[in-house]
């Protein structure tokens, strides 16, 4: 079943459930449900599910906006290792690049190194390095993003991918 918008003539949602055409369709008087019955000998009954759509929305959207609040706070404060997580967990990578880079400009690579280790623990380091500090290489120590990381093995969980 499919709901299209009659101004735009464009497809909003598609819903199924039947194997075949849907031959007939019809509403419950509350208008809150809809039957259809298709080639496949089934009458499927549809809930009207807008309303706690749209409050589900709205409730994910406040807590979106509460996490982001939460992570500014974070970098406000200097608590890069729970703005990280936080960028993280709202996939925001312009973000997470600049909590890296506000722990890069700190100088000490080995506090860096430790630091970034404990944001993406669990994460492929390499990759967030090859993208947050432009590490490039794959040197197995030999420049200054990595010699840290092969160095110190037992100091950073993390996994390759």
């Amino acid at each position: 079943m499919k709901l299209w918008d009659a101004r735009s003539s464009e497809c909003v949602n598609t819903w199924e459930a039947h194997e075949d055409k849907v031959w007939a369709m019809d509403t419950v008087q509350d208008g809150v449900q809809v039957l259809s019955g298709g080639g496949d000998g089934r009458v499927v009954v549809w809930d009207d599910c807008t309303e706690e759509d749209t409050q589900e929305a709205a409730a994910a959207e406040a807590a979106r906006l509460h996490q982001e609040q939460e992570m500014l706070n974070a970098l406000d404060d200097g608590r890069v290792l729970e703005a990280a997580r936080i960028a993280f967990a709202l996939r925001q990578p312009g973000r997470l690049l600049r909590v890296v880079q506000q722990v890069v400009a700190g100088g000490c690579v080995e506090e860096s190194a430790r630091v970034l280790g404990s944001i993406v623990q669990g994460v492929c380091l390499v990759g967030v390095l090859r993208v947050c500090v432009g590490c490039v290489c794959v040197c197995e120590g030999g420049c200054s993003c990595c010699w840290y990381l092969y160095s110190h093995p037992h100091a950073i969980t993390y996994t390759t991918t």
